[in-house]
């Protein structure tokens, strides 16, 4: 009997929704008063909004710095956590992706950034 053995790099789990809003004060309303979503991060720029436990919404100001959505223009990014940044990274760029980093973030993770085959930012997050 073969056994396999799955390669390293594999996606956890959908760790985030990444929004850039025109208005961070409406989508402040529509996602907390109006949603009802708890907000677990509000620096008035950047927002973060808990989905029952489960994946976050996070909604940057579209003349916010803080992330990789603003600085290149997306308007979604898809964030997984994954259990191997490093191997998965090298895995996408032997594909023929173009991958930034990863590179090891001041808030605990390291992240890789690619493009899907329709340009939607995808980001890849190891926790530490």
């Amino acid at each position: 009997m073969t056994s396999v053995t799955e390669p390293a790099g594999k996606v956890l789990r959908l760790q985030r929704v990444m929004l850039v809003s025109s208005n961070i004060d409406r989508a402040r309303e529509f996602y907390g008063n109006l949603l009802g979503l708890p907000c677990v991060y509000d620096d008035d720029n950047d927002l973060e909004f808990q989905v029952d436990g489960g994946p976050t919404i996070m909604i940057h100001g579209s003349d916010s710095s803080s992330s990789s959505v603003a600085r290149d223009g997306a308007r979604v990014s898809i964030y997984l956590e994954v259990d191997d940044v490093d191997a998965l990274a090298a895995r996408l760029r032997r594909a023929g992706y173009g991958v930034t980093g990863p590179s090891d973030e001041p808030w605990g993770e390291r992240i890789a950034y690619v493009l899907d085959p329709d340009g939607y930012s995808i980001s890849l997050s190891q926790l530490k």
